[in-house]
C-alpha cells in the first residue's frame, strides 16, 4: 500500500480546466506562446489520469509524476491569474464605457484596451512552464510504458470471493443480539400483504454498514444456523460484489439452488430466457433463502429482471442482503423488512477480539494472558479504544503487536497511526480503500479534502461544497444547465451513500450536521497526506512536507503562534481552515497576506481580530473568505474589493460590522454574502453589480438595482413602503428571475398600535405587489405587512394563476387591510404543502371558489376573527394549528377520509370507493371563542394522530365523539385547558355502558386536563382507565376536583403535577403508583395534610409551593430515594427550622438538594 498513489499524486486538472476554459472565453486574440503551453498540459493531465488508476511502486515514475503535478499546480495558478485579469480589464472597459467621448479617448490612450493583454512578467511566467513542460517530454516515453504495465488499482481490490462457510463458528465474537434479530425477521410469519406489494413470495432483509464490521461473517452465522437450516426448504448464497451483471448472479444462483440439492454441476445455460425459466423451476413453490454478499450498485430495472423468477417462491421466502450502503439498498426491487445497521462491537466483545490476535500463544485456558504479557494489557485496552469498534481493526493491529510483546513495541504503535504502517490487502485500510477505489476521480479529491477537518468534527453539506468549488474540485455539468453547486451537492450525496459521511441522527430536528466516522478520517487523512496538513496540540512539533496545499488549525493556545506564522514560507498553500481562541494580530496577518497569494479558502474564525490588513487585497486567487466569530471586528478595508474571484463571504458573529467598504460592488462573482444583520447588506452601494449573488436581502429603496439580478435564489425585500412608485417596483424584474426559489416581500410593521394607520397608502401599495410578480418557477412566497385591500391580478387571474405549478409555501402576515384575500390563488395551487395566514382581521372568507389542496401538509391559522369557515381539508393534512380563528366548529370530513361511526367505518367523499385514512399527526386549536364542537373531526380515522392541545375556546361544549378518542391508536399526548363549558371531558356515558370502555387511547404518554370545572372524581377516573402507557399527568385549576382516583393502575407514569385544586382532599399513599419520580403539588389552599410517601421508592423530586394549610411532615418520613426537593409558600412545614442548616433539621437532612423558599439549604 505505500506504493499507491491515490490521493497523494493523483491530480484530476479540474480546475487547470475550468481555468483554461475560462481563460480562453475572455479573449478572441490568443498569444502564441498560450497554445503550446495548453497542448502540453493536456498531454501530462492525460498520463496523471491513468496514473491514478494505478498501482505504482517505481520511485523513478512516483518522482515523475510528482514533479509533473507540481508543474501542472503552477500551470493552474497562472492560469487562474491570466483569466482574472482579462476579466478585471474587460470590466474596466466596460465601466468606462459609460462616460462617453473620455471611453473613446482613453481607448486610444490604451490605457484600459478594449482586448485584455499579457503582461511582460505573465508572459516570462508563461515561458517558464513551458520550460519545465520540456524539461519532462524526454522522460514521458520511459514513463508511460511503466504506468501502462502496473495493476490497476480496481481490479486488484474490488473482488473478495465470500463463501457461506464459517472457518470456525466458535471464533466469532459478538453479534449475538443482531444474529438473533435477524433470525427472528427470517423465521417471522410473512408478512401481511397489502394491495401494492403484488402478491410477492418473498422479502428482502438489508444488513448495511461500512466495510469491516463484519456484515459477511454475521451473514454466514444467520445462514448456518441450525432453526435457519430447518425452516427454509432451500438455502443460496451468492457473492455480488461489484459486479452487479444479472446473468452471472442469475447462473450462481441456479448453481447454489444445484449444490443445496447435492448437484454440484456448473450451469451451462446462456439464453437470459432460458436462464430465468430455470432459476424459476428451482425456486417454484419452495421457501427459500437467499444470501446476496456485498451487493454493490446497480439500476433497478437490473434487479427487477434478476429477482422475477423468485416471485414464484413461497410466501415467507426471504433474501438477506449485506450492502455498504443505503442506496445500493433502496435499489433491489421488493419488498423491506427492518434494515439492520452493523456498527462496532462492544467494548467487551471488541477487546476479546483484540485480545485473542494480539496475544496469540500466551493465552491460558481460562481466557487470562500469561505473565510474562500481564504488563501489556493496560497498553492493549489504550490502543482498543482507537478502534472504534471494528472487528478487522481489531485484528490487523493484534496481529502487528503480537510480532513483538515489548512495551517499547506497543507504545510505538499506540503514538503512531496504524494507517502508516505497511497492511495486507484484507485488513483494514484496503477494505476502506476498496470503497474509495470506486469514486471518480473528482470525488477522490473532494472526500480527501475532508481530512482538514477535525476528527468528530461536524459539518454541513452547503459550507463543504463551498470550499470543494472554491478549489475548483467539482466539474461542470456537460450539455446542462446544472451549476457546480448543483452538482457538488450531488457529489456530496455520492459519498453520504457510500458511507463516506454519515448523516445527523434522526432527533436533529433539521439540523445539517454530518460527520465522518474515524476509520474513513484515517483513510481520507492517508490519501491526502503529501497534500493536506491538519495543525493540533499534538501535531505542533511536526512540520508540514513542502509539497503540502491544504492547512487547517484548531488552535486554542497563544504560545503556538510561531507554528502559524511558519507558514508564511509555504507560498503555494491554496487553504488556511484556522479556527483560533487567541488574537491574531494586524502584523501576522499581513505576513501571511503578503507571502500566501496562491490561497483560494481562508477561514480566520473566532481569531479576535480587531482589523484585517489591506493586504489581504493581493490575494487574487481567494474564492472563500470566512470571517465569522470575530466579535471585535469593526470594518473591512477597501482592498476587500479587488477580491475578483470571492464567491463566499461569511461574516456572521461580527456585531461590531457596522458598515461594508465601498468597493463591495467589484465583487462580481460573489455568491453567498452571510450576515446575521440583515441590516448590514443593505449598505452595500451599487448592489445590482454583484449579479452572481444567490441570497439577498434589500430594502425597497434599492429595488431598481435587481433588474440584473438573474441569479437569485432567494430574495428578501423588506421596508416596501420607501417604494414611491410601480415604476420602481418594474424595475427589479423579479419576473425574470428564473433561478428566484424564495421570494419574501415585506413592508413594515403594520399592526395599529405600532404605527400611524394614516401613513399606509393601500392604492400605492396595490400597484408595488401588483409589479413585484414573482417567476412562476418560485418554489416559496412570503408576504408581510401589505397594507393594500385588494389583491394583485397574478393572485386572481386564473390564466396566470395556473401558472405557479411549483409554489410550496406561502404565508400571509400582518395584512390588517386585506379584505379580500386570494381565494382563488391559494384554492388554486395544487401542490401547495404548507399554507400560513396570521394577523388578517378583515379576511372574511366563504370559501366560494373550489379548493385543490390535495398535497397540503400543514395549514396554520392565527388571528382572523372574522373567518368564519374552513374549505374541506385534504386528507394529506399533517399539521392543523388554529389561534383566535372566528370558526363555529370543524368539518366532520377530510376529503375522501373514513369516519368512525357507531364502530362502523364510512367514507366522507363519494370519489372514495373504500374506507381510508387521513394523516393528521397533530392537532393544535386555541382560543376560538366561536368554537363549539370538534368532535366531528375527532371520529375520524387518525392514526398518526400523536398529539392534541385545545385550550382557552370558551364556548366549547361538546370536545370527544361519541366512543371517545380511543380509536386514536398513536396518540401521545393529550392536552384539555381552559375550556369552561365543557361539561366533562369525556362523552356522556350511557347507562348500558360498560364500565371497561376504552374512553382514551392506551397509547397516551401525556395527559394535561386544566380548567375544567364539571370534572369530577367519577370521570377523571373514567378518563384514567387503563392508562398503561402515561408518563405525566397534570391536573390544574379544578374546582370540581375533591379527590383523586386510584392512581396504581398507571404502571408507567413518572410524573405527577396537580395545582390550583382548591378543593381536593390529601392524596392517599395508596393511589399513587411505584413508579413515580416526580411529584408536584401547588396552590391547593385546602391540603391539609401531605400523604405517606415511604412506599414510593422511585420518587426522586418533590415540590410543594403554596399549599398554606399543610400542617406537617409525613409521620412516616420521606423516601430515602428523594433527591430534590423545594418547598415554597407553605409556612407551618418551614418555620420552626426557618434559620438551621439542613443537618439540624431531620426531615430532609438525607435529601441531597433542598430548596426553601428560593434559599439552597447547604
Amino acid at each position: 500500500l505505500q506504493g499507491k498513489n491515490g490521493g497523494a499524486l493523483g491530480y484530476v486538472g479540474t480546475g487547470l480546466e475550468r481555468a483554461i476554459e475560462e481563460y480562453l472565453q475572455q479573449i478572441s486574440d490568443v498569444p502564441e506562446e498560450i497554445p503550446r503551453l495548453i497542448t502540453k498540459v493536456n498531454r501530462i493531465i492525460a498520463v496523471l489520469k491513468d496514473a491514478e488508476q494505478t498501482l505504482i511502486s517505481s520511485h523513478e515514475v512516483r518522482f515523475w509524476l510528482q514533479d509533473s503535478k507540481q508543474i501542472l499546480l503552477d500551470a493552474e495558478d497562472l492560469f487562474d491569474e491570466l483569466a482574472t485579469d482579462a476579466s478585471v480589464q474587460k470590466m474596466r472597459a466596460h465601466t468606462q464605457s459609460s462616460i462617453g467621448l473620455i471611453q473613446i479617448i482613453v481607448r486610444r490612450l490604451s490605457l484600459f484596451p478594449a482586448i485584455p493583454t499579457v503582461t511582460h512578467a505573465m508572459r516570462r511566467r508563461i515561458e517558464r512552464v513551458n520550460h519545465r513542460l520540456d524539461l519532462l517530454a524526454p522522460e514521458t516515453p520511459i514513463i508511460l510504458p511503466q504506468i501502462s504495465a502496473a495493476p490497476v488499482s480496481c481490479t486488484r481490490l474490488t473482488w473478495r470471493e465470500t463463501s457461506s462457510l464459517l472457518p470456525d463458528e466458535s471464533s466469532v465474537i459478538g453479534r449475538d443480539g443482531e444474529k438473533e434479530q435477524i433470525i427472528e425477521i427470517l423465521l417471522s410469519d410473512p408478512v401481511a400483504e397489502s394491495s401494492s406489494n403484488n402478491n410477492k413470495g418473498f422479502s428482502i432483509v438489508p444488513i448495511v454498514g461500512l466495510g469491516g464490521m463484519g456484515k459477511t461473517t454475521l451473514a454466514q452465522l444467520v445462514y448456518n444456523d441450525e432453526k435457519v437450516q430447518k425452516h427454509f426448504e432451500l438455502r443460496m448464497w451468492v457473492c455480488a460484489s461489484n459486479n452487479s451483471d444479472r446473468q452471472r448472479l442469475t447462473k450462481e444462483m441456479i448453481e447454489a439452488a444445484f449444490a443445496y440439492r447435492g448437484k454440484h454441476k456448473k450451469c451451462k445455460i446462456t439464453n437470459w430466457d432460458s436462464m430465468q425459466r430455470k432459476l424459476l423451476q428451482e425456486v417454484k413453490g419452495r421457501t427459500f433463502l437467499l444470501v446476496l454478499d456485498d451487493v454493490w450498485g446497480a439500476e433497478y430495472s437490473m434487479w427487477e429482471e434478476l429477482f422475477k423468477p423468485l416471485h414464484s417462491g413461497e410466501k415467507g421466502s426471504k433474501v438477506l442482503v449485506t450492502a455498504r450502503n443505503r442506496a445500493f439498498v433502496n435499489k433491489l426491487e421488493g419488498r423491506m423488512e427492518t434494515l439492520i445497521p452493523l456498527g462496532g462491537l462492544s467494548d467487551a466483545d471488541i477487546w476479546d477480539v483484540f485480545n485473542k490476535y494480539a496475544f496469540r500463544g500466551n493465552i491460558h485456558a481460562d481466557g487470562t494472558t500469561s505473565a510474562e504479557c500481564s504488563h501489556l494489557e493496560n497498553l492493549g485496552r489504550r490502543i482498543v479504544q482507537r478502534l472504534k469498534g471494528s472487528p478487522l481493526a481489531a485484528r490487523t493491529i493484534g496481529s502487528l503487536l503480537n510480532r513483538e510483546l515489548s512495551e517499547q513495541h506497543w507504545k510505538e504503535v499506540l503514538e503512531s497511526e496504524f494507517w502508516k504502517l505497511e497492511q495486507g490487502e484484507e485488513d483494514i485500510l484496503p477494505a476502506l480503500l476498496l470503497s474509495y477505489q470506486y469514486l471518480s476521480a473528482d470525488l477522490k479529491q473532494c472526500f480527501a479534502y475532508c481530512s482538514l477537518f477535525p476528527k468528530d468534527y461536524k459539518f454541513s453539506r452547503e459550507v463543504v461544497v463551498q470550499l470543494w468549488e472554491a478549489q475548483s474540485f467539482i466539474r461542470k455539468g456537460r450539455g446542462t444547465r446544472m451549476g457546480t453547486e448543483t452538482m457538488g451537492s450531488k457529489y456530496f450525496e455520492e459519498l453520504l451513500h457510500m458511507s463516506f459521511f454519515e448523516p445527523p441522527p434522526r432527533q436533529s430536528h433539521g439540523n445539517d450536521d454530518y460527520v465522518m466516522h474515524d476509520l474513513i478520517h484515517d483513510l481520507a487523512e492517508y490519501v491526502s497526506r503529501d497534500d493536506c496538513f491538519r495543525l493540533e496540540y499534538q501535531k505542533f512539533g511536526e512540520t508540514p512536507d513542502t509539497t503540502v496545499l491544504h492547512v487547517s488549525g484548531w488552535v486554542t493556545r497563544g504560545d503556538q503562534i510561531d507554528m502559524i506564522n511558519k507558514l508564511c514560507f509555504y507560498e503555494k498553500l491554496r487553504t488556511l481552515l484556522f479556527e483560533i481562541s487567541f488574537n491574531l494580530g494586524y502584523h501576522d496577518l499581513d505576513q501571511l497576506f503578503l507571502k500566501l497569494k496562491r490561497l483560494r479558502v481562508l477561514r480566520l474564525s473566532g481569531c479576535e481580530i480587531r482589523e484585517l490588513p489591506g493586504s489581504i487585497g493581493d490575494l487574487k486567487h481567494l474564492r472563500y473568505l470566512d470571517l465569522e466569530g470575530n466579535r471585535h471586528l469593526e470594518e473591512l478595508p477597501e482592498s476587500l474589493g479587488n477580491l475578483y474571484n470571492l464567491q463566499v463571504l461569511s461574516l456572521y458573529g461580527c456585531p461590531l460590522l457596522y458598515l461594508l467598504p465601498s468597493t463591495m460592488s467589484q465583487l462580481v462573482n460573489l455568491k453567498h454574502l452571510q450576515a446575521y444583520d440583515c441590516d448590514l447588506l443593505s449598505t452595500i452601494d451599487g448592489v445590482g453589480k454583484l449579479t452572481g449573488l444567490q441570497e439577498l436581502q434589500v430594502r425597497g429603496r434599492q429595488l431598481r438595482e435587481l433588474g440584473g439580478m438573474c441569479m437569485l435564489q432567494k430574495l428578501t425585500i423588506t421596508d416596501l413602503e420607501e417604494v414611491g412608485s410601480k415604476e420602481e417596483a418594474i424595475q427589479a424584474r423579479l419576473q425574470g428571475m428564473e433561478r428566484l426559489q424564495v421570494l419574501e416581500l415585506e413592508w413594515s410593521d403594520r399592526r395599529p398600535r405600532s404605527m400611524n394607520q394614516d401613513s399606509i397608502k393601500p392604492e400605492l401599495e396595490e400597484e408595488v405587489l401588483q409589479a413585484l410578480q414573482p417567476n412562476i418557477g418560485i418554489r416559496e412566497l412570503h408576504i408581510k405587512g401589505y397594507g393594500g385591500i385588494k389583491s394583485p391580478d397574478w393572485m386572481e387571474v386564473p390564466t396566470l394563476l395556473s401558472s405557479f405549478s411549483s409554489l410550496r409555501r406561502v404565508s400571509l402576515k400582518g395584512c390588517f387591510n386585506w379584505q379580500v384575500p386570494p381565494c382563488s390563488f391559494l384554492g388554486q395551487l395544487r401542490h401547495l404543502e404548507y399554507l400560513e395566514i396570521e394577523s388578517m382581521p378583515e379576511w372574511e372568507e366563504h370559501w366560494s371558489c373550489p379548493v385543490s389542496w390535495d398535497c397540503l401538509l400543514e395549514l396554520t391559522i392565527e388571528h382572523c376573527p372574522k373567518l368564519k369557515e374552513l374549505p374541506l381539508l385534504p386528507r394529506a393534512l399533517r399539521r392543523l394549528h388554529l389561534v383566535a380563528v372566528g370558526i363555529s366548529c370543524l368539518h366532520s370530513e377530510l376529503d375522501g377520509c373514513s369516519r368512525v361511526d357507531g364502530g362502523i367505518e364510512t367514507t366522507s367523499s363519494p370519489h372514495s370507493s373504500s374506507p381510508t385514512s387521513a394523516s393528521l399527526s397533530r392537532l393544535y386549536i386555541s382560543s376560538c371563542d366561536n368554537l363549539t364542537s370538534i368532535s366531528g373531526l375527532l371520529q375520524l380515522q387518525l392514526p398518526d394522530l400523536v398529539e392534541i392541545d385545545i385550550s382557552y375556546c370558551k364556548n366549547l361544549v361538546e370536545s370527544l365523539p361519541e366512543k371517545g378518542l380511543g380509536h386514536l391508536v398513536s396518540l401521545k399526548r393529550l392536552m384539555i385547558a381552559n375550556c369552561r363549558k365543557l361539561t366533562c371531558l369525556l362523552p356522556m356515558q350511557k347507562e348500558e355502558e360498560d364500565a371497561s370502555t376504552q374512553h382514551l387511547p392506551c397509547s397516551l404518554k401525556e395527559l394535561t386536563i386544566a380548567g375544567d370545572d364539571n370534572l369530577d372524581h367519577k370521570c377523571l377516573s373514567a378518563c384514567l382507565h387503563n392508562l398503561i402507557s402515561l408518563k405525566a399527568l397534570t391536573l390544574q385549576h379544578l374546582e370540581n376536583l375533591h379527590s383523586l382516583p386510584n392512581l396504581r393502575s398507571l404502571t408507567s407514569l413518572k410524573t405527577l403535577r396537580i395545582s390550583n385544586c382548591s378543593s381536593i382532599e390529601p392524596v392517599e399513599v395508596l393511589s399513587l403508583p411505584t413508579s413515580l419520580q416526580n411529584l408536584t403539588l401547588s396552590d391547593c389552599k385546602d391540603l391539609r395534610s401531605l400523604p405517606d410517601l415511604s412506599n414510593l421508592a422511585s420518587l426522586k423530586a418533590l415540590k410543594i409551593s403554596f399549599c398554606p394549610s399543610i400542617q406537617s411532615w409525613p409521620t412516616s418520613g420521606l423516601p430515602s430515594s428523594l433527591r430534590y426537593l423545594d418547598i415554597d409558600g407553605c409556612p407551618a412545614l418551614t418555620e420552626r427550622h426557618e434559620d438551621k442548616p439542613k443537618s439540624l433539621w431531620p426531615e430532609v437532612a438525607h435529601i441531597p438538594h433542598v430548596t426553601i423558599d428560593s434559599r439552597t439549604l447547604q
